[in-house]
C-alpha cells in the first residue's frame, strides 16, 4: 500500500478515478500502471463473485447476453474456456465495447479498459493452480468453481 500511495502523489493523478489512473498510466508510468491496474483487476474480480454463486441474471443484462451468445450456458462456457488457456497472472473477461459484449483475456496488469472496453465480469486465474505441480486444484476446476 505504501508503494501504491507513493505512486499517486503525482499531481497528474490526484483526484482522478482508479479507472482514469489505469488508462492514463498505461505505457507512461509502468510502476503506477501495474499497481493501479492490479488493484482495479482484483476489485473487479471481487465484484464478480459471491457466496454460493450463481442465481438469476436480471432482465436486460440476461437478454443482452442471450442475444450475443445464444444462451446463458454459452455465456458461462466462453470465459471458462478462455481462462483455461491463460497462465501465470492472467484473467478472462466478459466486457462491453461499443455496445457489443465479448469474451477476452489479458495477462498481468492489463484489462479491457486499455482497449476502450468496460469489464462486466472477470475470472482471475489462480497462480497456485498453475505453478504448483502438487497443487490439488486444476485450472478448469478452479475456474468452474
Amino acid at each position: 500500500m505504501t508503494q501504491a500511495s507513493n505512486l499517486l502523489t503525482d499531481n497528474r493523478v490526484k483526484g482522478k478515478s482508479l479507472k482514469d489512473v489505469v488508462k492514463e498510466s498505461y505505457g507512461v508510468n509502468v510502476p503506477r500502471s501495474n499497481n493501479a491496474a492490479q488493484h482495479y483487476n482484483h476489485s473487479e474480480y471481487w465484484k464478480s463473485i459471491k457466496p454460493n454463486g450463481g442465481g438469476n441474471i436480471p432482465g436486460k443484462p440476461e437478454k443482452a447476453l442471450v442475444e450475443t451468445f445464444g444462451s446463458i450456458e454459452k455465456v458461462k462456457q466462453g470465459p471458462m474456456q478462455t481462462g483455461t488457456t491463460q497462465f501465470d497472472s492472467a484473467r478472462a473477461w466478459l466486457s462491453v465495447k461499443e455496445g457489443e459484449i465479448s469474451v477476452g483475456k489479458t495477462d498481468k496488469a492489463e484489462n479491457p479498459l486499455l482497449q476502450q472496453g468496460t469489464p462486466i465480469l472477470t475470472i482471475d486465474i489462480l497462480n497456485t493452480s498453475i505453478t504448483a505441480p502438487a497443487a490439488p486444484i486444476t485450472r478448469p476446476s478452479s475456474i468452474i468453481s
